[in-house]
């Protein structure tokens, strides 16, 4: 599960063979990095994904870090990806 893409797909319940919402998916896990770059999170370039052999690691060397970053970028691809049909829940 070192994949960016395919993690990210397994939390949102896609399978991994699915590709058909893979350049959506990938569209908004970069959106994330931008978000998470300007936050100060992972390398000081600009971080992007192109296809499913990019890894976490790439992006973040610190393990105590890789939870929290997957975590983010699950709940804000999710958003962006599925968003809630309630205003409410946004």
């Amino acid at each position: 599960m070192d994949s960016i893409l395919t993690s990210i797909k397994k939390l949102l319940g896609i399978p991994e063979e699915y590709e058909q919402f893979d350049m959506d998916i990938i569209l908004h896990i970069n959106s994330v990095f931008m978000i998470l770059n300007q936050l100060g999170v992972g390398p000081a370039e600009m971080y992007r994904i192109a296809d499913k052999n990019d890894k976490w690691l790439d992006f973040v060397t610190d393990y105590d870090d890789l939870d929290a970053v997957k975590s983010y970028m699950f709940l804000k691809v999710k958003q962006l990806f599925d968003p809630p049909q309630s205003s409410i829940l946004m």
